[in-house]
C-alpha cells in the first residue's frame, strides 16, 4: 500500500516537472534555442556509410559520412 502512494507521488512529481518544462520552452525563447542547423534526410549506404542532407542557414549541403571522413558533396539549390 505505502509502495503505490510512493509510486504514484513520484509518478506526479515527475509530471509536474515535464509539464513545467514544456511552458517554460514556450515562454522563455533561450529555452528553445532557435538551430540554423537541421538534418533534412539520411540515406544509409553501408556499413558506417551515409549521404545526409543539412539545412544550415537556409542553405541545403549535400554531405557525404564515411568511417574516416565527412565532406561536403555539393550545395543544392533551393
Amino acid at each position: 500500500m505505502i509502495a503505490f502512494q510512493v509510486l504514484g507521488s513520484l509518478i506526479l512529481i515527475l509530471g509536474g516537472l515535464v509539464v513545467v518544462l514544456q511552458i517554460l520552452k514556450k515562454y522563455v525563447p533561450s529555452m528553445a534555442m532557435a538551430r540554423d542547423l537541421s538534418v533534412t534526410e539520411q540515406l544509409h549506404l553501408g556499413d558506417r556509410c551515409r549521404l545526409i542532407v543539412v539545412k544550415v542557414r537556409g542553405e541545403e549541403l549535400l554531405i557525404g559520412v564515411t568511417r574516416e571522413s565527412i565532406s561536403i558533396l555539393e550545395k543544392l539549390p533551393q
